[in-house]
């Protein structure tokens, strides 16, 4: 019976989370306004393969347009925010080193992430936000999703933060 009890808590408690996962594509779940879609970007300034692609085939080449334009000055750690339209953003976390090679399996930086999803979190409450996003850092980045998935919470879950919806695909 105890488990049982311990079973309902933690759903009820998954349930008033912030921090929300679901099936589907993040694309068709975007509202007209009021997001910020957040994906990692590397500190090279390659843009094009992975979700990066994708932002550019459903939303706007605005974000690569500006990445291309900005990366030598954007550093390991930052966000680049994209207005693709009022209350419309992308943020392209820079928390990758260099693209996914047979020399560099696992380009994703964490604690670039770490800052990253930090920031991430006080511009979407300075905008009035809410943060969407794919399962990122664990595609091309080669991440560990349990990892990534632990650290969004911690630095983006709580009462005080804004929604976070996790489209897993």
């Amino acid at each position: 019976m105890e488990s049982r009890t311990t079973e309902e808590t933690a759903l009820k408690v998954a349930a008033k989370s912030n921090v929300r996962m679901y099936n589907g594509d993040v694309f068709k779940a975007l509202p007209q306004e009021g997001f910020v879609l957040a994906h990692i970007s590397n500190d090279i300034g390659k843009w094009g393969a992975g979700f990066s692609k994708e932002i550019d085939l459903y939303l706007s080449e605005e974000p690569r347009e500006a990445y291309l334009k900005e990366w030598p000055r954007l550093t390991p750690g930052t966000l680049q925010l994209t207005r693709l339209r009022k209350g419309a953003y992308v943020a392209s976390l820079i928390a990758q080193h260099g693209v996914r090679t047979r020399l560099n399996p696992t380009p994703i930086r964490y604690s670039w992430l770490s800052t990253c999803l930090r920031e991430l979190g006080d511009v979407a409450q300075d905008l009035s936000l809410s943060i969407f996003m794919p399962r990122i850092g664990a595609g091309l980045a080669g991440g560990e999703w349990k990892v990534i998935e632990g650290m969004i919470r911690r630095e983006l879950e709580g009462d005080d933060k804004p929604m976070v919806s996790i489209y897993l695909g």
